[in-house]
Formats: structure tokens, C-alpha cells, sequence
């Protein structure tokens, strides 16, 4: 399949200049995809409504040939996205998701409106093609309970990547091959 553009969005207290974003960035671009990396703002700022000004410059470029990749709270910011468009993208990779709050007071702080309200799990379904979860045996923020949670939401293919933490850089994820390598396969898929 033909991928024209990827969205890159990180996490809390996050940049797309952290983790492995800017490693994917890199091998995307190698293979021709235009990747979008938005810095969102971060702290007091991180709001949904914040988020989505930011996004709003991008809006435009979502459509049938694109992807989205989100990193922890950047999958519930895709939700929102995907329950507010008009055009179906190709396919979401979502990085160590939830949809509720994680009980970590200072990031249930800053995450607390992208989760206010219940996700519309089937408009969500109906705007993107496939779906990918990625999560770990071990994470210190979001339980696996929540990563399973969404990829029964989604009817995701489910990725379980044993002692992988956050799969961030803390947990030693500065490139992440998997993910890569899932984005490769549906390139090749007719």
C-alpha cells in the first residue's frame, strides 16, 4: 500500500525529538514518507484543545494514504482525531495506549482531558483501516490491562513486547525495529 504521510505524535512532557521518533522519522523519509512530527505543548499547556490548534495546521493532510503513529498519551489524542474526521486514514500504530486514567497523579494531571469523555470506539474503528498496539509485560506507567483494553476496542493486532517498559528511551528504545518493520509489511500488502 501506498503510505504518502505519517504522523508522529509523542507523549507527556514529550518531543518528536525524543524516544525513538526521531530514529522512525529518519527511516521513513528513507522510504519516501512525508512525516509529520508536530511538537505539541507540554505541562500546564498539554490540553486537548491546545493539541488540536496545533493539529489543525496539518488537517489537510489526512486522508487514505496516511498513517498515524502515537507514543502513550499521543494514541488518545489519535482517538480524538480519528472521532472528529472526514477522511478514513490507512492505519494506526499505537505505542503503549490508554484510554482511562494511569493513576499517576502528575500525569492524570496533564492527560486529564484527553480522557474526560468516553471514546466513540466505533467512529474511531470507522475512520482508520488497521490498527496496531504495542505494549509491554512491564510498564511502569499504563498497565497492560489498558493496552489489551484498547486492542479489543480496536480489533488491533496486538504486539507484546516482553520487558519493554514504556518502550521508550528509559527502557532502552532509542530505535524501535518492530514498529518499523510493521509499517514496511503493510507497504508491501496489495
Amino acid at each position: 500500500m501506498n503510505i504518502e504521510t505519517a504522523f508522529l505524535i509523542h507523549g507527556s512532557f514529550g518531543s518528536p525529538n525524543d524516544n525513538w521518533m526521531p530514529w522512525l522519522k529518519r527511516e521513513l523519509e528513507k522510504k519516501g514518507i512525508d512525516v509529520i512530527a508536530p511538537h505539541f505543548p507540554s505541562g500546564e499547556e498539554q490540553t486537548l484543545k491546545n493539541w488540536l490548534r496545533v493539529f489543525e495546521n496539518y488537517r489537510h493532510m489526512v486522508g487514505p494514504k496516511t498513517i498515524m503513529i502515537g507514543h502513550s498519551i499521543g494514541s488518545a489524542f489519535i482517538f480524538r482525531v480519528l472521532e472528529k474526521s472526514e477522511a478514513k486514514i490507512l492505519a494506526s500504530f499505537l505505542v503503549a495506549p490508554f484510554s482511562r486514567p494511569v493513576r499517576i497523579p502528575k500525569y492524570d494531571e496533564v492527560n486529564k482531558t484527553f480522557l474526560e469523555k468516553e471514546f466513540d470506539w466505533e467512529k474511531i474503528r470507522k475512520n482508520c483501516g488497521e490498527f496496531y498496539v504495542y505494549g509491554s509485560d512491564n510498564d511502569p506507567y499504563v498497565k497492560f490491562s489498558q493496552e489489551d483494553f484498547v486492542a479489543k476496542k480496536l480489533d488491533a493486532t496486538m504486539r507484546v513486547i516482553e520487558g519493554a517498559g514504556h518502550i521508550n528511551e528509559e527502557a532502552g528504545y532509542r530505535e524501535f525495529k518492530e514498529l518499523l518493520g510493521d509499517i514496511s509489511f503493510l507497504m508491501k500488502e496489495d
